[in-house]
């Protein structure tokens, strides 16, 4: 008898790709969730709570295309390609690509808005992204793959309000967006101990 339970747990030690797009869906669903609470407050914590949700959803959205087995892109939107551009902020959103090779719409992970009040300088391959005109067809310009590669991107967060240095997003050397002064400031702590 013990034998066969044995036998019978080897043989269903996997999930179900049922049951992981489950927990990615409500993982989701906690992500988007997430952002009703991020409310406005000061100038340099709307600054953190923007740069810790991009990092969060970046690693989120990381994991899922590894999952999926299928590329995931972000498309981001400056506020020159919006509808209302003094209004308007940096727009970012996720797109899957099809086995037609098009980008499709990621619905498990809504588009983010960002308070106009916050600019972006991306960098893709140390090389600054130039975006004065809106291409006709959107698409992403990084793209996480299944095999955990992400295009190599450093993306410099500054708000208007405040004068410190500016905080730098990034993909590291294992495919992990991070927050780079706070990485590097961890890092000190750990060596204080």
């Amino acid at each position: 008898m013990v034998g066969i339970s044995i036998k019978y747990f080897k043989a269903n030690a996997g999930f179900t790709l049922i049951e992981i797009l489950t927990v990615l869906m409500l993982i989701g669903f906690a992500v988007g969730g997430v952002s009703v609470f991020f409310t406005q407050g000061a100038p340099d914590q709307e600054l953190k709570k923007t740069i810790e949700r991009f990092v969060v959803i970046g690693d989120h959205v990381g994991e899922l295309a590894i999952l999926s087995g299928e590329p995931i892109g972000m498309l981001i939107e400056p506020p020159e390609w919006r509808d209302n551009p003094l209004d308007d902020g940096w727009r970012y959103s996720w797109q899957k690509r099809a086995i037609t090779g098009q980008w499709e719409e990621l619905a498990s992970v809504p588009p983010v808005e960002i308070d106009k009040a916050i600019d972006l300088q991306i960098s893709i391959d140390e090389q600054e992204w130039d975006y004065e005109d809106a291409p006709e067809n959107l698409e992403p310009i990084l793209v996480f793959y299944p095999s955990g590669e992400v295009s190599p991107f450093e993306i410099v967060f500054s708000h208007d309000l405040l004068t410190d240095e500016p905080q730098t997003v990034m993909v590291d050397l294992w495919g992990a967006v991070v927050w780079k002064e706070r990485q590097e400031l961890n890092e000190e702590l750990d060596k204080d101990k």
